[in-house]
């Protein structure tokens, strides 16, 4: 028997010519290489890459071949001949912390001053490896009496609304879904809830890896940033440098700080902590150039070469991971299948797919800890470093990786566990099932569409699109094109909306129903009203009346009247609009439409104030006010008062009333959130201060709302 052995990334036939190559096949230099080494190894004999060598280290004893030439390769390779194994591995040590006291003072200032009442926020900018969490684990260490509270991110979890929020400040998932007042109301809940957390003593609120976070939590930290401002909190935000950290930086601002590589003195104890002194001068001096004072590959490499007892050094911070790996043995198999869980699992997860019983588990997990590959975490595990996971989850081959996520899914789908419908998605598509994941995709895109979560739906209803494509079902596109111009015409994404809803029209020529144009109709119209297009908008606006009344709806004629009065102002047609208002108004009434009519009473009164028809103008909207406070619809009532009744008093001369209905505008705006009707109605209240020739007062209305 003779054996050849190299090492390298390998292509598996199945990945490429499924049906025609042997699923067991591997493809590329590296299987010739093998191949050949094996033609030339000794009988009963063992020949091995260069590449082979350094990842074995020492654990055998290697006999130098030197340079050979080999069919079919251009240049002599070296190789190596195994002619036994050698002592075991010593044991690695831990690591002390280092280089980074000035990093530590300037978080120790922020806290002091956090301290006295008054929120501080520091972004820890640096990449992977650089020691940003070590960095947090240090100062909370080092700080007496201290409350650390700790939010983490997830590049699983980057479309899942407020996955980082711990569950005790969230509410029930149906309190949750409704629009965006709610989404607002809940973002000031959870701010009430961290003030009670913290009451008055000092905390600190971690937020690992931010650039990861998703979009609704983003929104949420801004909101909290406004909410906290006189708590003793020191926000920490730990951040790779790139978009998501510039802008999370710009939206709630804070100090930034910036880590850079150890220098060598640093870099030099770190090794020298890590191995103790039995490395030779040498490996050191290679360490020290390849880490580039990156702490993490600092650490992995010099772990690796003192388990090994190698001076060879891996050539890469993932040639490095995947040593330490393979050196685990058959407890490698139980790192990779934890990888495909996701970055933190529990071992009851784990114990699905990884066949073992609860000794053995237990006995892997124990081992994965031990040697710093995974950390336990309050019951659950977590892999030591996001990219220990990647390498992990890469090296599964894709048939392993395959049949992992879809015993994952399988479990959820049994009913034997719960879990969020993206995630049931990601597991779906990691099986290769997408025709089932796609219809989770846009389960996710629903749900997080009505917790006001729109850039996270945009993201899972393009993942459905994605996945959807094995499903070859039309109408189903369609539908699923059209939620997703719902949530960018929200987000005002309008180049994207209407390329979407170009494809969608294409789809609908085929397949469409009377609905789905009436829907295509009324998304185009709305977005064209927003870019201030308003002949196109009239055209589409048109387009959808016409498709209500084929259908004989009285409820989507009435709401594509709603649009097309819209449109009609828009494009100064003001007795026209009047007249397209009136016939909504009396459509909804007739049909107990009370939405519709909150929305368009007050703006028919509107049109009949431009058309000098003031009484009737003002009965409409003190009726619309008047609705709006009995069902609570407070946005309806701002734009009752404000933008409608409140001039039309103001045109009657009746000062007093007029400003107290744009003040109550304002009020119900500051309330909500809605900044620039808050504004607005401060400059309403600087004209009427105008006239009554109160000139400073108007100043300064006008001023605030200018500064609103």
């Amino acid at each position: 028997m003779r054996i050849g052995i190299a090492s390298g990334e390998v292509v598996i036939g199945d990945l490429v010519l499924q049906g025609t190559v042997e699923a067991a096949s591997a493809l590329g230099a590296v299987p010739n290489l093998a191949a050949r080494l094996q033609g030339m190894a000794p009988p009963n004999g063992i020949l091995l890459s260069e590449p082979t060598r350094r990842r074995l280290g020492d654990g055998y004893v290697m006999e130098d071949v030197g340079q050979i030439a080999l069919k079919g390769i251009r240049d002599p390779v070296q190789a190596w001949h195994v002619k036994g194994i050698s002592e075991p591995p010593a044991e690695s040590g831990g690591t002390p912390f280092v280089g980074r006291e000035d990093a530590l003072g300037l978080i120790t200032s922020a806290w002091l001053r956090a301290g006295t009442g008054k929120l501080q926020i520091v972004h820890v900018i640096g990449q992977a490896g650089i020691g940003k969490s070590r960095l947090v684990r240090e100062f909370c260490a080092r700080t007496s009496d201290v409350v650390a509270l700790r939010w983490l991110c997830s590049p699983y979890h980057g479309n899942t609304p407020l996955h980082p929020v711990p569950k005790e400040y969230l509410p029930d998932a149906g309190a949750m879904a409704a629009g965006e007042a709610q989404r607002r109301s809940l973002f000031e809940q959870i701010s009430r809830s961290l003030t009670a957390r913290i009451g008055r003593k000092p905390t600190v609120l971690t937020i690992e890896d931010g650039h990861w976070i998703d979009p609704t939590t983003a929104d949420l930290l801004r909101s909290m940033r406004d909410h906290l401002n006189e708590q003793p909190l020191l926000m920490l935000v730990a951040s790779r440098p790139g978009p998501v950290a510039d802008r999370l930086a710009h939206n709630i601002g804070g100090t930034r700080l910036e880590l850079g590589p150890l220098d060598k003195t640093d870099a030099e104890e770190l090794i020298a902590a890590t191995c103790g002194e039995a490395m030779s001068r040498s490996a050191r001096r290679e360490i020290l150039g390849r880490a580039g004072g990156l702490p993490l590959f600092l650490e992995e490499l010099t772990r690796v070469v003192a388990q090994s007892g190698s001076n060879a050094i891996p050539d890469s911070l993932q040639d490095s991971l995947q040593a330490r790996l393979d050196a685990l043995g058959p407890t490698k198999r139980v790192a990779q299948f934890a990888s495909a869980i996701g970055h933190n699992f529990a071992q009851a997860d784990l114990a699905v797919v990884s066949g073992l019983d609860g000794v053995d588990l237990e006995n892997a997990l124990e081992r994965l800890v031990g040697d710093d590959i995974l950390v336990e975490q309050g019951g659950r595990y977590a892999f030591r470093h996001v990219l220990i996971q990647d390498v992990a989850y890469h090296s599964l081959l894709r048939g392993v990786r395959r049949r992992v996520h879809g015993e994952i899914a399988d479990h959820v789908l049994a009913g034997k566990a719960e879990m969020a419908a993206e995630h049931l998605a990601r597991h779906l598509s990691g099986a290769e099932r997408q025709a089932e994941a796609a219809s989770y995709w846009r389960e996710a895109g629903h749900r997080s569409a009505l917790l006001w979560a729109h850039a996270e739906a945009c993201a899972h209803y393009l993942a459905a699109l994605r996945d959807g494509e094995k499903l070859a079902d039309t109408r189903w596109e369609l539908k699923v094109r059209l939620d997703l111009v719902e949530s960018l015409r929200i987000l005002d994404r309008y180049d994207e909306a209407l390329a979407q809803l170009d494809h969608a029209e294409n789809l609908a020529s085929r397949v469409g129903h009377n609905r789905d144009w009436l829907r295509i109709h009324t998304l185009r119209g709305g977005i064209l009203f927003a870019l201030a297009k308003a002949e196109l908008c009239v055209a589409a606006n048109e387009a959808a009346l016409g498709v209500a009344r084929r259908m004989e709806d009285p409820e989507a004629e009435a709401r594509a009247l709603s649009g097309l009065g819209d449109a009609q102002l828009a494009s100064h047609r003001l007795a026209t609009a009047e007249r397209t208002y009136d016939s909504c108004v009396r459509i909804a009434q007739a049909n107990g439409l009370q939405d519709v009519v909150l929305a368009n009473l007050s703006m028919r009164g509107h049109m009949r104030l431009y058309l000098c028809r003031l009484d009737e103008a003002r009965q409409d909207c003190e009726e619309d006010v008047a609705m709006s406070v009995r069902v609570g619809n407070r946005r309806a009532e701002i734009t009752a008062r404000g933008s409608c009744l409140g001039k039309i008093l103001l045109e009657q001369g009746q000062y007093d009333r007029a400003d107290h209905e744009f003040s109550e505008a304002a009020r119900l705006a500051a309330e909500i959130g809605a900044h620039r009707y808050e504004a607005l109605n401060f400059i309403f209240r600087g004209k009427v201060a105008l006239e009554r020739g109160f000139r400073a007062e108007a100043l300064a209305l006008g001023q605030r709302g200018a500064t609103l």
